[in-house]
């Protein structure tokens, strides 16, 4: 996200998130939230409750790929959710990085951001 949209971002895990991250929530925090491993559904739902309810964060984008019924129970106006069909545990991560990457892209170029394009560096590749 951070060449993308020129915006820094972190990716964090539940548990990491919960011993610090969550001190710099606030209300115009955005987060977004992968969740498609069967054993973590549930957390991230709580998760999500949390974030609205207690934490008062900004908007959450929830990619999964099951349904979830509870989470319609909160502020809708908050949480945008996104369901893919890919419930093999291999494959479902490579369909979450393509929901990523056209997300990105879309708000580079919602921003008139050109993806990819550096002001400060360039990429390490570039001579190869």
């Amino acid at each position: 996200m951070v060449e993308i949209v020129k915006k820094y971002s972190e990716a964090s895990p539940c548990s990491t998130f919960r011993h610090g991250c969550i001190e710099c929530l606030n209300k115009n925090s955005k987060i977004i939230i992968i969740s498609s491993e069967e054993n973590s559904f549930n957390l991230n739902i709580h998760l999500i409750k949390k974030m609205i309810e207690e934490w008062k964060c900004g908007k959450i984008l929830y990619i999964k790929n099951r349904d979830s019924e509870n989470i319609t129970l909160y502020d809708s106006s908050k949480v945008i959710s996104f369901k893919h069909n890919i419930s093999n545990p291999f494959l479902a991560p490579i369909m979450e990085i393509i929901i990523l990457q056209l997300f990105f892209y879309k708000t580079a170029e919602k921003n008139n951001i050109e993806p990819g394009k550096f002001i400060f560096t360039q990429k390490i590749t570039r001579e190869i």
